[in-house]
C-alpha cells in the first residue's frame, strides 16, 4: 500500500512477510518516515493559544485579543501547522481521505488525558461543506471519543476561513448557534475541539457561544496551531 502523503510503500518487504508469518496485518496510510515529519508543540508555550514562546507568556496575538474584547482564548494544540502538516490536510479534507481520521488519534487520547473535562463539543461544518465534503472533518479526527454536538452554524454554508485575509478573519460575525435538540447538562466540563487553531477567533466565537448559552468551557484543543 503506498502512503498518502509521498506515495512511497507504507511497510517494507520484511515487514509484509512477517504480517504474513505471523497472521498479523497492518494497513498503514502513512509511512514511517512521513510520520516522522509531524512536529509537535514542545516546550514553552502561550498561555492563551498554545503556540510555541520562549516564555510561557501571552504571545502578541492573545494581547491583541485581550485588548479587544477584555478575554483570551484558553486553547491547546499538538502538533505545529506546518508544511507536513498542510500535506495531511490536503490528503484528508481535500483528496477523499476520510480513512486518514485515524492518523493522530493515538496522540489526541495522550493529550485529552491531561484536560479535565466530561465532553468534548466539536466545532461544526456548516451543511453546505459537508455536502460537498461527505464528511465532518472534525469529528472525524475525534472518532471514538465522546462528543457532543452542541453547537451548530448558523448559515448553511460559508466561506473557508483559509481563503480570507488576517482583517477578514479576526472580523468575522458570531457563526454559531446552540444545537436546540442537545440535551447536554450545563454543569458538564466543556472541551472544544478543532482540527487547526488560526486566528483564534473560530475557536473563540465557540466558546463565547457556549458560556452565553450558560455552559462551561474549560477549554480548546485543535490537533495543529
Amino acid at each position: 500500500m503506498l502512503c498518502d502523503l509521498c506515495q512511497q510503500d507504507t511497510v517494507t518487504e520484511l515487514e509484509q512477510l512477517k504480517y504474513q508469518l505471523t497472521f498479523q496485518y497492518r494497513i498503514d496510510k502513512i509511512c514511517r518516515s512521513c510520520q516522522g515529519k509531524f512536529s509537535l508543540i514542545e516546550g514553552n508555550t502561550c498561555r492563551g493559544c498554545g503556540r510555541s514562546l520562549a516564555k510561557q507568556e501571552l504571545c502578541a496575538d492573545c494581547l491583541q485579543w485581550r485588548r479587544q474584547a477584555g478575554c483570551i482564548v484558553q486553547s491547546q494544540a499538538i502538533y505545529h501547522y506546518d508544511e507536513q502538516m498542510a500535506a495531511f490536510f490536503a490528503a484528508y479534507k481535500f483528496q477523499s481521505g476520510y480513512h486518514l481520521r485515524y492518523t493522530f488519534t493515538k496522540a489526541i487520547r495522550q493529550r485529552l488525558r491531561l484536560i479535565r473535562y466530561d465532553t468534548l463539543v466539536p466545532i461544526p461544518v456548516s451543511a453546505g461543506t459537508l455536502n460537498r465534503r461527505g464528511f465532518d472533518h472534525v469529528q472525524g479526527l475525534f472518532t471514538g471519543m465522546r462528543l457532543c454536538p452542541l453547537l451548530l452554524c448558523r448559515q448553511p454554508s460559508k466561506t473557508s476561513l483559509v481563503q480570507q485575509g488576517r482583517e477578514a478573519r479576526l472580523k468575522t460575525r458570531q457563526p454559531f448557534i446552540i444545537n436546540s435538540a442537545s440535551r447536554l447538562d450545563k454543569g458538564q466540563r466543556i472541551c472544544v475541539v478543532d482540527d487547526v487553531y488560526t486566528t483564534g477567533r473560530t475557536m473563540r466565537h465557540a466558546m463565547l457561544c457556549l458560556k452565553e448559552a450558560g455552559y462551561r468551557v474549560v477549554q480548546g484543543l485543535t490537533l495543529a496551531r
